[in-house]
């Protein structure tokens, strides 16, 4: 099963426990200079609040890949030379008039534009998130067993 929760920008006593409880933390930002610092400063927080902080970026709303490559990197850039934490990348998401078009309409997306730019990403974006959380799931699985398989049980057996 999987669960996504969303809530506000920027740090917050929800967005720690929501983070300190999760497998994942995502990171959501668009390509403006005070949603960069919300999402950095996020990831500071996270980093400092946890012993294992596992974070992924999206990029929303962006205009071209350009852009998002643009993004992903200063933002990577920032948590390696500051924060000394890997930020890992999950996808772009493109600015798509569809979505205010069914906001505005009040329609699921996927009803008012069944083929447009932004379903097509998401679908995408889905497909790298059930990845990475399986890939996540198989390697502490693996450690797990390790560590199990690695400790001396002794047992003391009596007839």
């Amino acid at each position: 099963d999987l669960v996504v929760l969303d809530h506000s920008s920027g740090k917050s006593t929800a967005a720690t426990a929501i983070s300190l409880a999760s497998e994942l933390s995502l990171i959501v930002t668009v390509p403006e200079l005070t949603a960069l610092a919300d999402g950095y400063g996020l990831l500071k927080h996270l980093t400092q609040s946890r012993t294992r902080s596992h974070c992924t970026m999206i990029v929303n709303r962006t205009t071209s890949p350009g852009e998002a490559t643009y993004v992903r990197e200063k933002l990577t850039a920032m948590a390696e030379r500051f924060l000394h934490c890997p930020l890992s990348w999950l996808g772009a998401l493109p600015e798509d008039p569809a979505v205010r078009d069914s906001i505005s309409h009040q329609q699921l997306l996927c009803r008012a534009a069944a083929g447009s730019a932004m379903l097509t990403a998401l679908d995408e974006l889905a497909l790298r998130l059930i990845q990475q959380l399986d890939m996540q799931r198989d390697t502490r699985s693996t450690r797990l067993e390790i560590q199990i398989n690695e400790s001396k049980v002794t047992a003391d057996i009596k007839e």
